[in-house]
């Protein structure tokens, strides 16, 4: 998925958008992912999220999320 629109004002903090973006991981079924960057471009942060298994990142499984930091 990904949808790409202008952001006029940044209203959410990176901490709540990397918790909104997990809650949407989680309630897509994907468990156990790790954020392992970031990257903040006009009003939109992507994170990236690599699935964790025994303290392993399996970089294969990498999940970009991008979350508009307006609303």
């Amino acid at each position: 998925m990904n949808y790409n629109r202008d952001v006029a004002e940044e209203k959410i903090s990176e901490d709540d958008a990397g918790k909104k973006a997990i809650e949407f991981l989680n309630s897509k079924g994907y468990t156990n992912m790790q954020k392992t960057y970031t990257i903040k471009e006009y009003g939109i942060i992507t994170i990236n999220y690599a699935y964790e298994e025994n303290d392993i990142l399996i970089y294969p499984d990498l999940i970009k999320v991008k979350v508009a930091l307006d609303n």
